[in-house]
């Protein structure tokens, strides 16, 4: 997926308040990520994406344990297909992508 596709998409919801994003920010978020490299599902119907997640990996201290974990953002779904399981569906790709990565 190319992130100007996912940048254009994400900035169609009028209540989303960082205007500021682009390509290069999905670019430096999830493929630079200094930890790990972030993943993004996303679907699409009819040629367009209509919901989008991501997880970005971070580093935090658990009782003086430094443990990578991953962050989950990046949630957006088009009105009119929502409540047909699409957060749903990317919750569970993207967690069993990050066991993939665990193991």
């Amino acid at each position: 997926m190319a992130y100007e596709e996912l940048a254009q998409f994400i900035l169609s919801f009028e209540h989303y308040p960082l205007r500021s994003i682009s390509s290069e920010y999905f670019e430096w978020k999830l493929d630079r990520n200094p930890f790990l490299k972030g993943y993004v599902y996303y679907e699409k119907r009819e040629g367009r994406i209509v919901g989008v997640k991501t997880h970005v990996p971070k580093k935090i201290q658990i009782l003086g344990h430094e443990l990578i974990c991953a962050e989950s953002g990046d949630e957006f779904t088009h009105p009119d297909f929502q409540r047909q399981g699409i957060s749903k569906k990317a919750s569970c790709a993207l967690l069993e992508k990050a066991q993939q990565t665990e193991n």
